[in-house]
């Protein structure tokens, strides 16, 4: 377990939402919320999977592409505009939390823009149109589409990996389809 002596000498482990259950110094935590900046020292043992959230933390790295585009891991967390007809980003194999947002910067019915996943992958998740729901299939190697007839500037979709089925819609806007 976390030790936390400092902050049990100074009577702040209340502020913390720290439950302490034993006498030896170890703290066994069911929730810590903390909204300030904090250090803490020493060996955590976690006995299930911690789960950490934070606000933004600082530019978002934006990157403009004109041509078809093969997605690296090290490209995790971008945002890609591109503005070219007919190009494609290619997916690389999902992992586990990698992130990306495509975003269609062409002029309205100007671009198709393909998302292509790996070929053991699918892309899954519900796209939310004011007039209809759009549901990707999830199946394998199967791309996503912001077709021409429907594109407008600023359509986008953003992809989180879960590292097993492959790719899930977080965020979407505009109109995208799943190949058939």
């Amino acid at each position: 377990m976390a030790e936390i002596k400092q902050y049990r000498e100074l009577n702040e482990l209340p502020s913390y939402g720290i439950n302490d259950t034993r006498d030896r110094g170890d703290i066994v935590v069911d929730t810590i919320t903390v909204n300030e900046t904090s250090t803490f020292t020493g060996v955590a043992t976690f006995t299930a999977a911690p789960v950490f959230t934070a606000g933004p933390t600082g530019p978002v790295s934006v990157e403009t592409k004109t041509a078809s585009y093969t997605v690296t891991a090290a490209d995790s967390g971008k945002t890609f505009l591109m503005g070219t007809d007919a190009q494609v980003f290619t997916l690389p194999s999902t992992a586990a939390g990698l992130t990306y947002t495509f975003i269609n910067s062409g002029a309205d019915g100007n671009n198709i823009l393909t998302i292509s996943p790996a070929a053991a992958d699918g892309i899954h998740g519900t796209i939310i149109l004011a007039a209809a729901i759009v549901e990707l299939s999830g199946d394998d190697d199967k791309d996503l589409i912001n077709t021409k007839v429907t594109a407008t500037t600023g359509n986008s979709v953003t992809l989180v990996g879960d590292g097993v089925a492959g790719w899930f819609v977080v965020k979407s806007t505009g109109i995208w389809a799943s190949e058939s």
